[in-house]
């Protein structure tokens, strides 16, 4: 993976989040079949570079709702134009 290219668990959640609206961590890491303290520094990560705000919970505002940035929305296609740009490496 090259610097400023998207991991794959990052792709995931912004995909859930972009394709759901927006969710709890802990729905985010069910769909993706992750524990989410598997992915507490995914989501820390993802907040700060902008791509997703962290709220209270409508509910319970002690729990956190994740959602999309603008910015977030754009992330992923920009990351596909990147890694389509890159040389194809020689073996």
């Amino acid at each position: 993976m090259s610097a400023g290219s998207l991991s794959p668990h990052q792709l995931g959640v912004l995909g859930q989040l972009h394709r759901h609206g927006p969710a709890t961590p802990g729905e985010i890491a069910a769909a993706e079949r992750q524990r989410p303290q598997s992915l507490t520094r995914v989501f820390a990560e993802l907040e700060g570079e902008g791509l997703i705000a962290r709220e209270p919970g409508p509910v319970d505002r002690r729990q956190s709702m994740l959602t999309l940035t603008e910015e977030g929305r754009r992330a992923p296609q920009r990351d596909m134009a990147r890694r389509d740009a890159r040389p194809l490496s020689r073996r």
